[in-house]
């Protein structure tokens, strides 16, 4: 599947991924700069990303959106190490923010 990540200088880029993976692990081998403070571990909100088109993600667990609420975070924004990708996750479209 194709993601498109939206860079922090407007530019875009487009990677292939794989269902059952995290966001920030396909970040990560991808050379896209994200912050993940705490590994991965989803609690301390520093891999922040904008959702474009959400209905390629699943919703958000109570976890996650604590953590979001506690940043007073947009709807639209996920940590990307708590969105794994689905086979529905094809041509999602992600912002740096």
């Amino acid at each position: 599947m194709k993601i498109t990540f939206i860079l922090k200088d407007k530019s875009e880029k487009i990677v292939e991924a794989k269902a059952e993976e995290s966001l920030l692990t396909v970040m990560e081998k991808n050379d896209i700069p994200i912050a993940a403070v705490c590994g991965g571990a989803g609690i301390c909100g520093s891999c922040r990303v904008r959702i474009l088109n959400e209905d390629s993600v699943a919703p958000a667990k109570d976890h996650e959106l604590s953590i979001l609420d506690a940043l007073q975070s947009d709807d639209d924004i996920r940590l990307a190490c708590q969105v794994t990708l689905t086979e529905d996750s094809d041509g999602l479209r992600i912002e740096l923010i």
